[in-house]
């Protein structure tokens, strides 16, 4: 039976090195980051000179800062450097909470000033800048007894905001702060006239020298009050968000933002796939037998894992899983063409309640690829995961010789040199000499 020549050319090489199939990916990995890199800021310039994107991004700064206004007219945020209208800055909540310490230090030291002189505690008092706390600047019970008392109808729905069950704005803030209040000893309240509830002048005094002064026995107070005002400010935080002057504002915003989320997450796989296309697909059509530039460099070469040459469907499935693979490179590319904070951290689609981002997808791969990574160092044959899917694994070049003939083809022309040659020997004579020793 005639047999095809070189049936197995690449039988019994050895497998490339670890260290070689790396570097041949790092190759390519660098190709493919700097092409995508190139095609990313291409996409970026279409799309923001494109009407249909324009008009969405417009859409979600102003429904953003529409929503920003909302939190801060409730007092709930606080921005800085907001000359320009754009709410770019909000204050860190770490100062805004140190500005209701002491200005409920100021409220203490108002109602009851001598425990304050008679620890030598004026020069602190003198030296704060903020104004004494009431309930127009107060940050909790300025929400209940002015924010929402004006704005607690919108479009005809009443109690928007909050319900507050026949209560009066100052009595229902009572009700929340004594609800939440980790040790509420600590408070003077009014039940009467309801006026803001200002801290005991022995535990302001504690609070006081905390902050100016590290005081160990002041830590206790601090702690009350942070976990207070958190409790509190939350609770406050959600009353106003789902409201339906903010939800409508919001909504308009989350599908416009979800809109250029898809956009942008669209532009980077098309711009991932070119790259793809370019830098890996395209040079092994060029050096054939699925040598990308990474692998010709190094001299790689990757085959059928009994020896063969790789087929079509080894290359189809090969070219598939190296596009997952190398997917989780995108992440490179997105940072510096745009920074990892936009729109490729917006959940595209659900799996189970899972939300799944463009960022996440990319995450993934990275998982996958770092499996396929140890797959390879410790498999036997350093074949990738990729490899034992498609069946194939790489061989290096430096030690293959082209001209050798097939092992098969050799074993081939053994039998039939054998079959054609009569062997001969001395047994094959009529020896009598021979036959009697035998017998003997």
């Amino acid at each position: 039976m005639a047999r095809r020549k070189n049936l197995q050319p690449y039988k019994n090489e050895l497998p490339a090195s670890s260290g070689r199939r790396v570097s041949a990916y790092c190759i390519d990995a660098v190709l493919l980051i700097v092409v995508s890199f190139l095609l990313m800021l291409i996409s970026f310039g279409v799309l923001n000179n494109a009407s249909f994107y324009k008009e969405k991004e417009n859409k979600v700064n102003e429904e953003m800062i529409a929503c920003y206004e909302i939190e801060e007219s409730a007092k709930i945020y606080e921005f800085v450097d907001n000359e320009n209208h754009k709410y770019q800055t909000p204050r860190d909540q770490e100062l805004t909470f140190k500005d209701y310490c002491y200005k409920h230090i100021l409220y203490s030291y108002q109602m009851d000033p001598e425990p304050f002189k008679e620890n030598d505690l004026l020069e602190y008092i003198n030296k704060i800048e903020v104004p004494c706390a009431n309930y127009e600047n107060d940050y909790l019970a300025n929400f209940y007894v002015n924010y929402v008392a004006n704005n607690n109808t919108y479009n005809g729905k009443e109690n928007d905001i909050v319900d507050f069950k026949g209560k009066s704005p100052k009595e229902y803030f009572y009700k929340v702060y004594k609800d939440n209040a980790t040790n509420i000893e600590m408070w003077v309240f009014d039940d009467v006239n309801y006026s803001l509830p200002y801290l005991k002048s022995s535990e302001a005094i504690k609070l006081l020298k905390r902050i100016e002064e590290k005081y160990d026995a002041g830590v206790q107070i601090y702690n009350y009050l942070r976990v207070n005002y958190e409790r509190v400010w939350n609770i406050e935080v959600d009353e106003l968000i789902n409201s339906s002057r903010f939800q409508e504002h919001f909504q308009l915003y989350k599908a416009n933002y979800a809109s250029c989320s898809y956009i942008v997450s669209g532009a980077t796989v098309i711009s991932y796939l070119l790259s793809f296309i370019i830098t890996i697909l395209v040079p092994q059509f060029i050096f054939k037998n699925l040598q990308t530039v990474g692998k010709r460099l190094t001299k790689l070469q990757v085959v059928d894992i009994e020896g063969y040459e790789t087929t079509n469907k080894q290359f189809i499935i090969r070219n598939l899983l190296n596009f997952i693979v190398y997917f989780g490179l995108m992440i490179i590319t997105c940072f510096f063409s745009g920074g990892l904070n936009t729109g490729w951290m917006y959940p595209l689609f659900e799996i189970c309640g899972v939300g799944f981002s463009m960022f996440s997808i990319m995450a993934i791969t990275v998982i996958v690829a770092f499996i396929s990574f140890i797959v390879m160092v410790v498999s036997k044959n350093k074949t990738s995961l990729e490899d034992k899917i498609a069946g194939t694994y790489c061989i290096d070049l430096r030690y293959y010789d082209e001209n050798k003939p097939d092992n098969e083809e050799n074993e081939e022309k053994v039998v039939e040199k054998k079959e054609d040659k009569a062997y001969f020997d001395s047994s094959s004579f009529d020896n009598h000499e021979r036959k009697d020793l035998t017998k003997k």
